[in-house]
């Protein structure tokens, strides 16, 4: 590594394939950087070259209407003294199966660098670079609308600003008002030209309601409807794509870590130490008060894995819980 090398916060795609080729000693193309970034072996950043509009929030799980718990808070990410729990609503929208992105309402102003979250579209522009490099089928599909970055648990949606639609708004609030009071008689203009006392007379409870919305948009609010939208690519921005130098030294760590291969079963026991294996961990899991039917427990079970240092995929873990016999099952044995 050099010198200037060591000096650098991150650096451009073709300088991280250099540097690992030089590194592992073999060809390292781009394509190559491409296809880790989409297997997330390797992280992918972007630098905001100028400030950029984006809505803040993060990453939770559950269903729609379920209550979960906040333990950063949704603008700057940083750890909360007290958590306080909310509801999966109107201010989050579905990024996945049972995932949703929990956002602040307010748009922000967002520099510096962000780590590609790989939820929505900006994974279809990195699977876009790597099928142009492999002359591959272009990619249509994409998890989730909209292009999310992240900083840490702090997750943004980068934001544009929207076309001038005060006129379009104004004649929508136009036509909800005659909707309103030509049944009755009234127009627009002579419901607008009456004095205050005088102004909801002949409206029902209801249809005061709603014109009292209508008018409030017509009036101080107008402006700040639709001032943004969510960015559909990063040719909107002006951007530029980096690896962090930090990321390429834990990726090279990562190789020299491997963890070694986790015998098959099948292949190393036999089949009376096998079963014998199985009840055994049907027993320790029924002492821990571990049911293996419910719902999730594979990622569970995954997740003790990893803590341990020996991670199995959950595939493994799934095809051996099936296996394990039921507490009714060791009884007959």
């Amino acid at each position: 590594m050099s010198k200037l090398f060591k000096l650098k916060k991150f650096v451009t795609i073709e300088e991280a394939a250099k540097y690992l080729s030089s590194s592992l000693e073999e060809s390292v193309s781009l394509s190559d950087i491409y296809r880790l970034v989409i297997d997330k072996h390797l992280t992918l950043s972007v630098r905001l070259i100028n400030p950029e509009f984006a809505v803040k929030g993060q990453i939770v799980n559950g269903h729609d209407g379920d209550w979960v718990q906040l333990q950063t808070d949704l603008v700057t990410g940083e750890v909360l003294d007290e958590p306080y729990s909310v509801c999966i609503n109107d201010n989050s929208v579905p990024i996945g199966t049972n995932k949703w992105f929990m956002f602040d309402e307010q748009v922000h102003v967002v520099d510096g660098v962000w780590d590609l979250a790989m939820i929505g579209m900006e994974s279809l522009h990195i699977e876009r670079l790597y099928q142009n490099e492999v002359n591959g089928p272009e990619p249509v599909v994409t998890k989730a609308q909209g292009i999310y970055l992240q900083q840490g648990e702090l997750v943004c949606r980068l934001q544009k600003e929207a076309a001038d639609r005060t006129e379009e708004i104004l004649a929508d609030i136009q036509s909800g008002l005659e909707f309103i009071l030509e049944p009755k008689g009234i127009s627009v203009d002579d419901f607008l030209s009456r004095d205050s006392d005088n102004l909801y007379n002949d409206l029902t409870d209801d249809d005061i309601d709603n014109v009292s919305f209508l008018l409030g948009l017509m009036g101080n609010q107008v402006d700040s409807i639709a001032c943004y939208e969510d960015s559909l690519g990063f040719a909107e921005h002006s951007c530029q794509f980096v690896i962090k130098t930090m990321e390429l030294a834990r990726f090279l760590q990562s190789l020299d870590d491997e963890p070694p291969a986790i015998p098959k079963i099948e292949e190393e026991l036999s089949a009376k130490e096998r079963n014998t294996l199985l009840t055994l961990i049907g027993a320790l899991c029924n002492e821990l008060n571990i049911d293996l039917s419910v719902r999730g427990v594979t990622a569970s079970v995954q997740a003790m894995t990893e803590l341990a240092g020996t991670p199995i995929s959950d595939d493994t873990i799934r095809k051996i819980l099936k296996e394990v016999p039921t507490a009714q099952e060791r009884r007959q044995k």
